[in-house]
């Protein structure tokens, strides 16, 4: 098994859960992940970040410190704990710097922090109409990244995710989340009279 493929394996039913819950399409986060971690090879050892979602000054959570590229339209004006360098690149500037990014103890809990971002931060819940369309939800996602190519690199990683899942045979496991829930409210309504 390669790299790549040990990465989907790994994280194949965690993201098929968050799908089932949160309604975004496990490939599509699969993708995601493996496109910000070059399929695991960048991430932070113990940090089980696979998303690269900035640690604001909001995040309560463990965070760490990584070196990152951000693409800017100017090369003044922006604050980053550590700028290491500014270069120009097409119509903009590519930054070379650290900053604060949030950490896990999981990968169950990242893939549930980065959906939870998805459904409740502004710029992408326009996304969530599209889960049935997991190109036009890709589509929706340009805000994620300062990367100009960034949607375009998704989709191509998507195809390649699509790709491994198949050599791989994995399959969708149905977990009975919604039936728990059920269960778990009509248990709770009858102890309690």
């Amino acid at each position: 098994m390669t790299n790549s493929e040990q990465f989907i394996y790994e994280l194949f039913d965690n993201a098929v859960k968050i799908e089932q819950v949160y309604n975004i399409p496990f490939d599509v986060l699969l993708s995601q992940a493996a496109l910000e971690t070059g399929w695991g090879e960048t991430i932070n050892p113990g940090s089980n970040a696979y998303f690269g979602i900035k640690a604001g000054g909001s995040w309560k959570g463990k965070r760490h410190l990584v070196t990152t590229h951000e693409y800017h339209n100017t090369n003044t004006g922006i604050t980053y704990p550590q700028v290491i360098s500014i270069t120009p690149s097409g119509n903009g500037y590519l930054w070379k710097v650290k900053d604060w990014f949030r950490s896990y103890d999981n990968s169950y809990d990242s893939l549930k922090d980065y959906a939870k971002l998805l459904t409740q931060g502004q710029p992408y819940k326009n996304a969530l109409q599209y889960k049935d369309n997991p190109d036009l939800f890709i589509e929706q996602l340009g805000a994620y990244a300062t990367d100009p190519e960034y949607i375009n690199k998704l989709k191509a990683v998507r195809q390649s995710v699509l790709n491994k899942i198949q050599t791989l045979n994995l399959k969708k496991k149905l977990y009975p989340i919604g039936l728990i829930l059920i269960l778990g409210g009509l248990l709770f309504y009858y102890l309690k009279k």
